[in-house]
């Protein structure tokens, strides 16, 4: 294999940096890291492709993927593929937390903060209750920002087809019926997106949570962190909705109009997400062919793989990929029998933009042109 090898116990592991798409939005160029892992005991003609994407606050080189990427090459027979995609950087969850008197000021009165300033330990309890708001610069640019879709998509297929390319200019062949994705939260919405891009492209997808719509182009941000007892909002406000325009384009349902499904796709839905309900999750997927939903209620929550019906389930990622590997993946009733990689030209339009994905040089690239009427 080519890259750079990592000192890890069981599988191959390896990472390397590549040349990207230039952004669609504003052109420059760019590269992206790609982390890839292959079984120890080498791969063959039933080794198989999992796509892992990661959502809000995940990152190639966190411990949570890198066990991922190892344990499921591992046994599963698969290599596994990751990438930091576009604008993965403005994604943490994880910002130094600044106390002074900006944030203070943002819930407290003018007479308050100065009862603190004089004596902090005596009035300190004027603090508690509160909820101050710390607004967190992202330094995001036109042509580097989370755009929450199409360009973070087309960095995953194309890690995708890079992998290819290393297996076949390394000699060996795979069973191109085991071509998986696995994303959560925003990494399975990602899922769908590369879905559409590369329809020739995937088997078996398994989505926990993903959104029908990012929601955080129409609302910041908020994580909540607490400091000496101090609740504190940071907020953050994607350029997103500066600089992607087009919302139509970001719906799952809008695009799933647009092309035939070919990849079975297992959903895991709780009954109390608020980022998108299950009621409109299930419409969405009644649409589409070859889509399952397994709903999580208080009545029938697993607890050995969940525990919350809220977003993201509280899941355990490692035994939930199990459990759809074994009922749905590999089930007799669910698993690919047929299936060849193809790669063709798609083509999207919204009431702003036309979007195409061409093959260039094997490679997979993303246009966007305005759509000009009369």
């Amino acid at each position: 294999m080519l890259g750079k090898r990592q000192e890890l116990i069981m599988a191959n592991s390896y990472e390397i940096e590549v040349q990207a798409q230039p952004s669609i939005y504003l052109p420059k160029e760019r590269t992206m890291k790609i982390a890839f892992s292959e079984p120890e005991a080498g791969v063959d003609e039933e080794t198989g492709i999992l796509l892992i994407i990661a959502g809000y606050g995940g990152q190639l080189s966190s411990n949570v993927y890198t066990k991922m990427r190892n344990q499921f090459a591992d046994d599963y027979n698969l290599m596994t593929v990751q990438c930091d995609y576009f604008g993965y950087q403005y994604m943490g969850s994880d910002y130094p937390v600044v106390v002074d008197d900006e944030l203070l000021k943002s819930s407290l009165s003018a007479a308050e903060l100065d009862l603190l300033n004089r004596d902090y330990e005596r009035y300190r309890h004027i603090l508690q209750g509160k909820v101050f708001t710390q607004d967190i610069e992202l330094g995001e640019t036109p042509s580097d920002f989370n755009d929450m879709g199409l360009m973070q998509a087309i960095d995953n297929v194309r890690a995708v087809k890079i992998l290819l390319d290393i297996i076949k200019e390394n000699g060996y062949s795979i069973n191109e019926k085991r071509i998986y994705a696995y994303g959560f939260s925003h990494g399975g919405y990602l899922a769908y997106l590369c879905n559409a891009m590369w329809p020739g492209l995937f088997t078996g997808i398994i989505d926990n949570s993903a959104y029908l719509f990012p929601i955080f182009l129409k609302i910041p941000r908020n994580l909540n962190v607490f400091q000496e007892n101090i609740q504190i909002k940071q907020k953050m406000e994607y350029k997103a909705f500066e600089y992607v325009k087009d919302e139509q384009i970001m719906e799952l349902p809008y695009i799933y109009s647009q092309f035939d499904n070919k990849a079975q796709i297992l959903c895991y839905a709780g009954e109390t997400d608020d980022m998108t309900s299950l009621e409109d999750k299930k419409a969405f997927l009644n649409k589409v062919e070859h889509t399952n939903v397994a709903t999580v209620t208080r009545y029938n929550i697993n607890r050995e793989y969940f525990t919350t019906t809220g977003h993201g389930l509280g899941a355990d990622f490692v035994k939930l990929f199990r459990l759809a590997y074994d009922s749905f993946l590999e089930s007799e009733t669910y698993k690919c029998k047929e299936h060849k990689i193809t790669m063709e030209d798609v083509e999207y339009e919204t009431d702003m933009f036309r979007y195409k994905v061409m093959w260039e040089d094997g490679i997979p690239m993303l246009y966007r042109r305005k759509v000009i009427y009369g």
